[in-house]
């Protein structure tokens, strides 16, 4: 499905004009439009409902051209109705093999784990929260912290989830510069 994930600003910007004129109130009916679709993936038991209700959007983006003229109705039924089809997708598609055994699995792990333990640890304080918290929770309890913590924040869903990349981005070159400091400082010691 990773074709799924394009999506140009020209057909943004057109979903954004079909769903209202008005910027803010179609910003608004977005984000309720994409809560009602990962509300969907969720009681369908579907573990990655932020990227099924990901997909069904730029998909119903890239189909705008082709039904501006014709369709009649509320757009979050035709939204439901290619998330209906993702999720039948979703569920016929095969899980990823899982992957092959590693023979240093713990001692490989437990230098990931103390990598990320020290990346972690040189965030300022708000950014290691805002890490910690993120990922405290699974599922439902996961994404109505979520909403919480932008509330709290004073930002959108989408701008949350914008920091957190950039987070995740530092951390995993900070992990990456870590291991590989490690990994070298092992031949050495060779």
């Amino acid at each position: 499905m990773s074709k799924d994930w394009e999506l140009t600003r020209e057909l943004f910007e057109q979903l954004m004009d079909w769903l209202d004129p008005d910027r803010e109130r179609a910003a608004l009916e977005y984000e309720r439009i994409r809560n009602r679709l990962v509300r969907f993936f969720i009681t369908r038991g579907r573990a990655h409902a932020e990227d099924l209700a990901d997909i069904t959007i730029n998909r119903v983006a890239r189909k705008l051209p082709e039904i501006l003229g014709t369709y009649q109705g509320e757009p979050v039924r035709y939204f439901y109705g290619i998330a209906k089809k993702v999720l039948l997708e979703d569920i016929t598609d095969p899980p990823p093999p899982p992957p092959p055994p590693n023979k240093d699995g713990d001692e490989e792990r437990t230098a990931r784990l103390d990598c990320l333990d020290d990346c972690i640890s040189k965030l300022n304080p708000h950014q290691r929260e805002m890490v910690i918290d993120y990922y405290r929770f699974d599922k439902q309890a996961k994404i109505l912290a979520r909403k919480e913590m932008a509330r709290k924040a004073g930002v959108s869903d989408s701008a949350l989830k914008l920091q957190m990349h950039r987070l995740r981005s530092k951390l995993f070159d900070c992990v990456t510069s870590c291991l590989k400091k490690r990994e070298n400082g092992d031949r050495e010691k060779r």
